[in-house]
């Protein structure tokens, strides 16, 4: 017989989820009933998200974290958006009493009160003391138990359960008992009404006290029914346990990414909206959940990107995208609604529709103009479809706004500077991106090949070697594409460079580098044959076509 915990979704809560969570920073969202809400942009109300993070788990200077590390970090958050705040609610222990807070809502509210939802519950005054002294009651602690979890939120269409009317929900969670009228419907009076409202309001504070005063320890939770989750025995399977990030770089087991940038123009999306989650085992199980939540509230938006995000988490990109459509158009003013622009974005980007991507990153931006993954995003569609300037204008505004944000927008805006016919920027930029990624990520050896084109082109041979020496220094890598590198340094002929490429975009590499190469050598013939094979038989998507047909132009104009 198949052990029954096979079909329940797993999720491993570790001490470095547990030191993140104390740190969140809980707003309000006024949409639809109302609802706490965790800010996307910016959850732990600090410099910045890698900052922040790196901070609170002692992993030093966020513009030196590896690349390895910045994956965990991204799947944490993640995890943060999703199930480690669900399994809070439902298993972290707090008592009733008197808690201090910081007042950190009067950044997003600063008149000192908030509105609570669009169905004319009013306002909620909490003043603007930096601090306040909070009191949580047992009805607070009933309702954190009863909540829906959403993305970054507890949902707010329906905050507590099912009900239309979301006071009926309220009232069964805390024991309020009430009459009925003559043909059944419920006849709450208007004080307990008022009541309720305040106690709903009030749960943005309690949840800022579940975060930072609840206590729960590290373990494998099994989600029995949605949002209520239980501890796991101890042989319990992990398998859907993130990593733990070490300050070492180590993670627990090998991240899952969209891919290695590459130079194949189809850049990964990096950042905290941008990363699907792995892929779970159980999705199968989410997406039928979801499927049949849907069939009960079919007009229900918070439940259609609820479900696309499962159907993105298991690589269905068109199903997601019909799902975000949906949520979408049935609910265009929701505040939210621009996280489902940009994740409808990203799986167009990764299905390679990205004027399509494009567009919906730029309605993200216009709601959420400073929400740094969308911008960079855009950035990277933008170099794709070959619109360097465009690229180039969301690359700046990201290094502008928050410079050590994610080192990879280095790395893009190279690609855009070198494009444009600027290799000084794109040199420097290259080698920005090795120093902060202390030369260990996937993409550091095409951004020393790239650097060293860059440098080569605009006449700076001494750091073109210098590059390259300090390349043969540190990386160490001996898979493709090593074998340029080791051309470039003297140690590979280009025969056996060619041999060793280990596909079309492989080839397509080799025989664009070491074109180049014969071009700085002046040998202008021997680098003909080389950039010809690129533009007759090469890999069109990739930025080495581009690069190597815009050479083949240059130096031999009726050769192409």
């Amino acid at each position: 017989m198949p052990d029954i915990m096979e079909n329940l979704k797993k999720r491993k809560v570790t001490s470095e989820h547990i030191k993140l969570v104390r740190k969140l920073k809980v707003t309000w969202v006024n949409c639809e009933a109302g609802a706490p809400m965790i800010n996307s942009d910016n959850p732990f109300g600090g410099r910045g998200i890698y900052e922040d993070m790196a901070k609170i788990l002692g992993l030093g200077e966020a513009s030196r974290l590896t690349t390895d590390q910045k994956r965990d970090l991204d799947q944490m958050l993640v995890d943060l958006a999703y199930d480690i705040p669900a399994i809070f609610l439902s298993k972290a222990s707090v008592n009733p009493g008197k808690y201090l807070l910081k007042n950190t809502l009067v950044d997003d509210y600063p008149a000192g009160k908030f509105n609570i939802n669009i169905d004319g519950s009013g306002d909620y005054e909490f003043g603007k003391s930096l601090t306040l002294d909070f009191e949580l009651t047992e009805e607070h602690i009933k309702l954190m138990r009863v909540a829906a979890w959403k993305y970054w939120c507890i949902d707010p269409k329906r905050p507590y359960g099912d009900m239309t009317f979301f006071y009926l929900d309220i009232a069964s969670a805390i024991g309020l008992q009430y009459e009925r009228t003559a043909d059944g419907k419920p006849n709450i009076a208007k004080r307990e009404l008022k009541r309720m409202d305040r106690l709903h309001a009030e749960m943005v504070f309690a949840l800022s006290v579940l975060f930072q005063y609840g206590e729960l320890e590290p373990g494998v939770f099994v989600e029995h029914g949605h949002n209520h989750w239980e501890l796991a025995t101890a042989d319990a399977s992990a398998a859907n346990a993130p990593h733990e990030v070490r300050p070492s770089g180590i993670v627990g087991a090998p991240g899952q990414s969209a891919g290695a940038v590459g130079m194949t123009g189809r850049e990964t999306l990096t950042g905290l909206a941008a990363v699907s989650r792995p892929i779970d085992r159980d999705a199968a199980t989410s997406i039928s959940t979801s499927t049949n939540l849907i069939s009960a509230q079919p007009e229900n938006a918070l439940l259609y990107a609820a479900r696309a995000s499962y159907l993105r988490q298991s690589r269905q990109f068109d199903a997601a995208i019909k799902d975000y459509t949906k949520a979408i158009m049935l609910e265009k003013g929701n505040p939210l609604s621009y996280m489902w622009y940009e994740a409808r974005g990203n799986c167009y980007a990764l299905t390679g529709q990205d004027a399509l991507a494009v567009h919906d990153f730029t309605e993200a931006i216009a709601m959420q103009p400073d929400y740094m993954p969308t911008r960079y995003a855009r950035g990277r569609s933008l170099n794709v479809l070959k619109r360097y300037q465009e690229a180039l204008y969301d690359f700046n505004h990201v290094i502008k706004t928050q410079p050590s944000w994610n080192y990879e927008v280095y790395y893009s805006r190279a690609v855009a500077n070198l494009c444009l016919g600027d290799p000084k920027s794109a040199a420097t930029d290259f080698r920005q991106f090795l120093q902060s990624d202390n030369w260990q990520g996937k993409t550091s050896p095409y951004a020393v090949l790239l650097g060293y084109v860059a440098y080569q082109v605009s006449g700076n041979l001494h750091a073109a070697k210098e590059l390259l020496s300090a390349a043969e220094q540190r990386l160490k890598n001996p898979l493709w594409p090593q074998p340029i590198l080791n051309y470039l340094l003297d140690k590979e002929t280009p025969e056996n460079v060619v041999s060793q490429a280990p596909n079309l975009e492989g080839l397509t590499e080799a025989h664009w580098f070491i074109g180049a190469r014969y071009v700085f050598e002046g040998k202008t013939q021997q680098a003909i044959g080389h950039l010809q094979w690129v533009v007759q038989n090469g890999e069109r998507k990739i930025l080495d076509y581009d690069l190597a047909k815009s050479l083949l132009e240059y130096i031999a104009p009726g050769q192409v």
